[in-house]
């Protein structure tokens, strides 16, 4: 069957709200609350399999025309199908819509976004504001997770 992606609806936020938890729990995505996720559901796209959310990515947009990848998951049964990269495509797409000069995420696995030309950087070399404007600080520190960065302009 194939994957629609699309914008969640409200009936929906349980459902990624299950998805970030089990990934938030691997330290691969911050967790969420479900009032974060209400309050961000214009933010995100979810993969819709059978009725069923199999995945999930969020589109943060910062001053000085920066955007950043947020909540990329896929279900573990799902993953190797094409649809982290189609979640991610939306995302490149949708940045360049709105202007956006520079595309950024923080990541445990690089190598993944290397196929859509994202490059590493030092995550010192990200705006300041965009820092004070992460609620979780000290995960977005976690050594673990790279800065990776596509230039859209």
């Amino acid at each position: 069957m194939p994957v629609q992606i699309a914008k969640p609806t409200l009936t929906q936020v349980g459902a990624i709200k299950a998805l970030l938890d089990f990934f938030a729990l691997q330290n691969a995505v911050l967790p969420r609350s479900v009032l974060d996720i209400c309050e961000k559901i214009q933010m995100f796209w979810v993969a819709v399999r059978n009725d069923v959310v199999v995945g999930c990515v969020g589109l943060q947009f910062y001053p000085d025309y920066f955007a950043e990848i947020q909540s990329l998951a896929v279900d573990s049964s799902c993953q190797g199908q094409g649809i982290g990269s189609s979640l991610v495509n939306k995302c490149i797409i949708d940045a360049k819509k709105y202007g956006a000069k520079r595309l950024f995420a923080l990541t445990n696995i690089p190598r993944y976004f290397e196929q859509f030309e994202f490059k590493k950087i030092e995550k010192s070399s990200l705006p300041q504001k965009i820092w004070k404007e992460t609620i979780n600080f000290e995960l977005r520190q976690n050594p673990e997770h790279s800065a990776i960065d596509l230039i859209l302009e």
